[in-house]
């Protein structure tokens, strides 16, 4: 049976049995690409494989890595949770590890336990402790990899595919394994499978349409309870990820001052509302000037700033031009820091305590600013407002949310919290 057919003959038992991976197959197109390494990847609403892997895989193989592939789509790992400047290979290697989790898989993926870190965490969270102890995290895998190629060559080797055995153990006459010419220890060598992790993650790019297209399907699955046979775990984790959302266009217009601007662009994607597409028509930018107040007190841990840094950062694909960035703690640092483009790296000031009055005041007493955004963990009392301007308040996380209701109450606010 060839590749394709085995991927078609899967797709027509998940129509009958997985309601929510068939539909989620259904979203890509599915493509060959016989420069792959690996049996599948996504990304750019495509589903790729390698013809010559999957048709030396079992048909229990060929299933189990469309299924981590389908769940990777589901958690939405390739369009909507892609940090900026990543390291592709361990970017990767954390999705794998999270999807490992969604349920028992017979082919090998890394787990959280082969690199001694907790079961449990986030796709972000393990990326974190990837790039925190790289060199570590990179002598696990290689020590491991050996592991990964004999069970996964003992699967191909025991496939139920009707083929009877030749009696010598897929030994060669010179001793050495048919299926890859000797070569085992080139196969497991720690380059060779960081190319495949690059392989993995190289179409995956933030994309907002995409990751819209998965929720809805998701949201169906909720709506008819049809999850098939996926464990209650992993469904816990796919409509979290829901949740994680952050909508930067619906953010960015709260606080447009006009929706017309006056950087006007000419397209021929537009018609010209008096003579058609005779002529160009035109298109606006985002007049939008913010204003954002990051929290540098001793509360916020640097992964929270990292990830402040990481929204503001991703604002600038969104048309706006520049914005102007106060840090504080109990006070507002006297340095204003405005941003033109995506930084790599910030120089945090301050680690002190935590007082909202300050950024508040400052926002209330520049006009020339069409809003304000407060990344902070919500640690600090409740500032007084002078005016009903628009602030929006970016927390830490969902618990940050609960236990600082008093900011949904406030004069002119809206809370958000940060995947």
């Amino acid at each position: 049976m060839s590749a394709l057919e085995n991927i078609k003959d899967i797709a027509e038992r998940f129509f009958l049995s997985e309601p929510l991976l068939f539909a989620t197959f259904c979203t890509h197109t599915l493509e060959e690409n016989r420069s792959l390494k690996i049996p599948f990847r996504t990304g750019r609403m495509r589903i790729e494989y390698s013809p010559e892997i999957v048709a030396a895989l079992s048909e229990k193989q060929t299933e189990e890595y469309l299924t981590a592939e389908l769940f990777r789509i589901l958690l939405k790992h390739p369009y909507q949770r892609v940090p900026l400047y990543p390291d592709k290979n361990l970017l990767s290697v954390a999705s794998d590890i999270t999807v490992s989790q969604m349920k028992n898989f017979s082919v090998p993926l890394p787990s959280a336990k082969e690199l001694f870190m907790k079961n449990g965490l986030s796709y972000e969270e393990y990326y974190a402790e990837l790039k925190n102890r790289k060199d570590y995290a990179m002598d696990a895998l290689s020590e491991n990899l050996t592991d990964f190629k004999r069970e996964s060559e003992s699967e191909t080797d025991g496939k139920t595919d009707g083929s009877e055995s030749d009696g010598n153990n897929g030994k060669a006459e010179n001793g050495e394994n048919e299926s890859d010419g000797g070569t085992e220890k080139e196969d497991t060598n720690l380059e060779e499978f960081l190319s495949r992790t690059s392989q993995q993650s190289a179409l995956w790019a933030e994309d907002e349409e995409a990751s819209e297209k998965i929720n809805a399907v998701i949201k169906k699955a909720q709506d008819t309870n049809g999850w098939g046979t996926i464990p209650g775990n992993a469904i816990e984790t796919i409509e979290a990820s829901l949740a994680l959302s952050m909508d930067y266009r619906h953010i960015l217009s709260q606080f447009r001052a006009s929706i017309l601007s006056q950087e006007r662009v000419l397209t021929r994607m537009r018609p010209n509302r008096r003579y058609g597409f005779s002529y160009m028509g035109s298109r606006y930018a985002f007049t939008t000037n913010l204003l954002v107040a990051v929290d540098v007190s001793g509360s916020v841990s640097s992964g929270d700033l990292q990830r402040f840094f990481s929204v503001i950062n991703s604002f600038f694909k969104y048309g706006i031009k520049s914005i102007d960035v106060i840090q504080f703690d109990s006070e507002v640092k006297e340095e204003i820091l405005t941003l033109k483009k995506a930084q790599k790296k910030v120089k945090v000031l301050g680690r002190g305590g935590t007082n909202f009055q300050p950024p508040v005041d400052f926002y209330e007493s520049h006009k020339e600013y069409d809003g304000l955004i407060v990344c902070t963990d919500g640690c600090a009392p409740c500032p007084k407002r002078k005016t009903s301007r628009r602030i929006l308040w970016m927390l830490t996380d969902k618990r940050a949310v609960t236990e600082n209701e008093w900011l949904c109450s406030l004069r002119g606010s809206r809370v958000v919290w940060v995947p």
